[in-house]
């Protein structure tokens, strides 16, 4: 009897509209922040092989014999875009683009987002998508 129950209302919820229209929102959503993420992704590692080109090539240049000012950089740490930033963004547009080392001590790049709104918002990636809109749709659903 209570498995004849459980089986009604598990089929009265999946042949739903309701969760059909959800369906199609989900199997839409997840695979278009996985692609745009993946996107964002290749695009930040061709700007950071880009970098670290031409940092090479400013690194050779550079006169060993001059002698050096203290606001020069000497060297630069930069930044590597993270292949699990297609899954969740995070911190990773508030971060410094490099880090450059002086005599005089460490200078930093430009972060890639300088507004805080979105900060605030959060991005629409695959950790959003799970921890809010799957949330809301399971209140939807209860």
């Amino acid at each position: 009897m209570l498995m004849t129950m459980i089986q009604k209302e598990i089929m009265h919820h999946l042949l739903s509209v309701r969760f059909v229209a959800l369906l199609v929102m989900c199997l839409l959503l997840v695979p278009l922040t996985l692609s745009t993420n993946y996107r964002n992704y290749q695009q930040n590692l061709v700007d950071y092989q880009e970098t670290v080109k031409l940092t090479n090539i400013e690194e050779t240049t550079m006169n060993p014999g001059m002698p050096l000012d203290p606001d020069v950089e000497v060297s630069k740490l930069i930044l590597k875009p993270t292949p699990l930033s297609v899954f969740a963004n995070g911190l990773a547009d508030t971060l410094p683009s490099y880090l450059g080392m002086t005599r005089n001590g460490i200078t930093q790049g430009t972060p890639a987002l300088v507004s805080s709104l979105s900060n605030l918002l959060g991005h629409l990636d695959f950790l959003f998508v799970v921890g809010t809109v799957f949330s809301l749709l399971a209140l939807l659903f209860t």
